[in-house]
């Protein structure tokens, strides 16, 4: 009998329990050899272990292509499922360039598990990831940042894709942290009004910003899910920068004006871009009634 088992991380093997093992030939159970017994073996080839091709892969790493997929999403292809639910990137922000091609990876996983589970267009849900480490009000080569630039986008990309945030639930000293409950509320208030009908005044929904206006030396954000549109905790609106021509951004001034939020800054006479809450920890403070926080966002293409 010759079994070839392929595991180019671990040592690979069998498992379960000992008296399941039989050979079952196809015209009947009654015949069953039973291989309960001691065993004796040779391997005829072994081909070793791939070579790690980034650093991070290779023996004892679980990040090694395939074997998350193997492990947890193989097994449940035969099931049906209502929706995907996906909280994940931190590993990929490590460097800006990978934060960018976040995008088409998101775009290749989404598409390959709808078409392995053939469920069309089932909906897919992002948690944009949590803050971490100290507050900043803006760092421009963030490459959380650009993890949640790239969800973001990934939502204009395919359809039926989306996403609530978590950057504001985050822990200054823990990457993982603890406010799990307002991140499942948030995605439950999400789910019930994008896929299920219900209205968005009985559960809320993040303000997002539907269109900007430069005005001169001002820039006005219109904002849509902006009842109740504030600062939270004071007057002061902070999270926001703004760009010339230079490229070079500056804090600026806001402030809110009904859904709509006004943008000026002493250093740009002529803005030509502005960003919100770009930092891995971001000081951002806009929310609307349901308190939920304005989504980060950049109206740029500028990348590192």
């Amino acid at each position: 009998m010759a079994i070839r088992g392929y595991s180019f991380i671990y040592g690979g093997g069998f498992s379960g329990r000992i008296e399941d093992y039989s050979i079952v030939p196809e015209d009947g159970l009654d015949q069953a050899v039973i291989l309960n017994e001691r065993w004796y073996y040779r391997v005829e080839l072994d081909l070793g272990y791939v070579a790690p091709i980034p650093f991070w892969y290779g023996p004892g790493n679980q990040n090694t292509p395939s074997i998350l997929f193997k492990s947890m999403i193989a097994p449940l292809i035969p099931y049906t499922l209502g929706g995907i639910i996906w909280y994940q990137g931190e590993s990929n922000g490590k460097r800006v360039d990978w934060a960018i091609h976040y995008r088409d990876l998101m775009k290749s996983l989404i598409s390959d598990w709808r078409l392995r589970f053939s469920s069309g267009v089932i909906p897919f849900i992002q948690v944009q990831i949590a803050g971490y480490q100290k507050k900043a009000s803006y760092d421009e080569k963030c490459c959380w940042a650009y993890i949640r630039d790239s969800q973001e986008k990934v939502c204009n990309d395919l359809p039926s894709v989306s996403l609530i945030s978590a950057v504001d639930l985050g822990e200054e000293a823990d990457i993982h942290p603890h406010d799990k409950k307002n991140v499942g509320f948030r995605l439950a208030c999400h789910a019930l009004t994008r896929y299920f009908g219900v209205d968005r005044s009985e559960t809320g929904e993040h303000p997002v910003v539907s269109s900007i206006r430069f005005c001169g030396d001002t820039i006005r954000l219109q904002i849509k899910q902006a009842s109740g549109l504030h600062a939270e905790g004071g007057d002061v609106v902070r999270g926001f920068v703004v760009s010339g021509g230079d490229r070079k951004f500056y804090e600026a001034q806001a402030r809110i004006e009904n859904a709509e939020i006004v943008l000026k800054c002493p250093q740009v006479a002529q803005p030509e871009a502005v960003r919100y809450a770009w930092a891995l920890n971001p000081d951002a403070n806009v929310y609307n009634e349901f308190h939920m926080p304005l989504l980060p966002f950049r109206s740029d293409d500028w990348d590192c």
